[in-house]
C-alpha cells in the first residue's frame, strides 16, 4: 500500500483540516509527476477515500467536498480503476479522453449515494452505492457493460433515479440494474 499524502495533488483547502488523501493499492506512484500508473494499463488501481466530506470525481471538483478533478484523473493509467468512499460521491464531467487511461471504472460508496452531476463517458462502469444512485446527466459507456447496484448494503432503501432528459447508453454492452426502487425519468 502506497500512501500519497505527501503528493502535491493532496492539498489543504481553506477552512478545512488536512484533506485525507486516497490510498493507492496495486499502482505505482511516480514521485514528482503525481502520476499513478502501471505499464500498459496492466494492473489495477484502488483509491480509497475516508472522510466526512463528499468526494467529487471529475470536472473541476466541487466546493463542498474533497476532489479528484479531471486533470488529476487523467494522470492515472491502469488496467482498471476503483474509487471507494465512505461518503457521497459526485461524478462528472469526465470525458472519453480522461477515462481512456484506466479502462473499467468501479465506483463505490459504502455508506451513502453516488450522483452523476454532468455528462460522462466511460469504457466500462460498475457503480455500487448503499444509499442510492442518481443519474442527472447523460452517461455513455463506449466499450463494455454498465452495472448499477443502488442498494449494495441490501437495506431496501437504495433507489436508482435517472433524471428527465438524461440518457444511459451502453454502446456495445449490457446494462444491469439492481435497486430497491427504480425511476427512469
Amino acid at each position: 500500500v502506497h500512501d500519497i499524502r505527501e503528493d502535491p495533488l493532496c492539498r489543504r483547502r481553506p477552512g478545512h483540516q488536512f484533506v485525507e488523501a486516497p490510498v493507492v493499492r496495486g499502482g505505482v506512484h511516480e514521485p514528482g509527476t503525481g502520476q499513478i500508473s502501471r505499464p500498459k494499463r496492466a494492473g489495477d488501481v484502488t483509491l480509497s477515500h475516508q472522510s466526512a466530506d463528499t468526494f467529487c470525481v471529475g470536472g473541476d471538483g466541487c466546493d463542498d467536498g474533497d476532489n479528484l478533478d479531471s486533470f488529476e484523473l487523467s494522470l492515472i493509467t491502469a488496467g482498471s480503476l476503483s474509487i471507494i468512499s465512505n461518503t457521497s460521491l459526485k461524478v462528472g464531467p469526465i470525458a472519453a479522453d480522461v477515462s481512456d487511461g484506466f479502462g473499467p471504472l468501479s465506483l463505490t460508496s459504502t455508506e451513502s449515494d453516488i450522483v452523476f452531476t454532468d455528462p460522462n463517458v466511460f469504457q466500462r462502469l460498475a457503480v455500487n452505492a448503499a444509499g442510492g444512485i442518481r443519474v442527472n446527466a447523460n452517461l455513455t459507456i463506449v466499450t463494455g457493460d454498465v452495472m448499477f447496484n443502488a442498494d449494495s448494503d441490501a437495506s431496501g432503501s437504495g433507489s436508482l433515479r435517472v433524471a428527465d432528459g438524461a440518457t444511459l447508453t451502453a454502446s456495445s454492452g449490457g446494462i444491469d440494474l439492481f435497486a430497491a426502487d427504480v425511476d427512469l425519468g
